[in-house]
């Protein structure tokens, strides 16, 4: 998948990246969803989910596309972090988004990967 690469972050298969780089496509970035949604619930047991935007998101319909990644989610899915590599944009259709703004806490977002990591071992 152009600009997208779904990979397990370790050998437990308890953590599962989708890494957005360059020349991705809202559509893909929905393509992509939907399999790493199938992988991780093949799994018999709880899987968290690492987003990382390596670059700059596109343009198009962002919030729409977060929510449809949210929204698809099979049951064993368990954290969602984000890695915001990309700009601030992100952050801000994140904060926007009428379902934040009615309480909902969302994904982490952090910086790094380590970030992530580290953050997924404290709910543990």
């Amino acid at each position: 998948m152009s600009g997208i690469h779904l990979v397990w972050n370790d050998d437990t298969q308890t953590c599962y990246r989708v890494e957005m780089a360059f020349g991705w496509t809202w559509t893909q970035f929905k393509e992509a969803f939907d399999q790493a949604h199938a992988i991780i619930a093949e799994q018999a047991h709880d899987v968290n989910i690492i987003m990382w935007f390596k670059a700059t998101i596109p343009p198009g319909k962002a919030a729409e596309s977060l929510t449809y990644a949210g929204g698809t989610q099979p049951p064993n899915l368990r954290h969602t972090v984000i890695i915001n590599e990309s700009s601030t944009r992100l952050l801000d259709i994140l904060v926007k988004n009428e379902d934040r703004k009615q309480g909902w806490q969302g994904p982490k977002i952090v910086q790094s990967l380590d970030d992530a990591l580290a953050y997924l071992q404290t709910l543990d």
